[in-house]
């Protein structure tokens, strides 16, 4: 790392005494819709939505070459 270049949180366990400060980080994560408070971590709809569409296509890629 160069120097006079603060470690961010990307750094904290390739540079040896490492503080990243993880306000920024942290900022961006709430604003995006990440609940640090979650016990089991949801998807967002989109997610799910891709992965069912993308099951799907598969299912029927599947039946069409039988």
């Amino acid at each position: 790392m160069p120097s006079g270049v603060p470690p961010k949180v990307q750094d904290a366990f390739a540079t040896p005494l490492a503080t990243p400060s993880l306000g920024v980080e942290l900022t961006a994560l709430d604003v995006i819709g990440y609940n640090f408070n979650a016990q089991v971590p949801v998807p967002e709809p989109g997610s799910l939505t891709l992965l069912g569409t993308s099951l799907l296509g598969l299912v029927a890629l599947r039946r069409r070459r039988q």
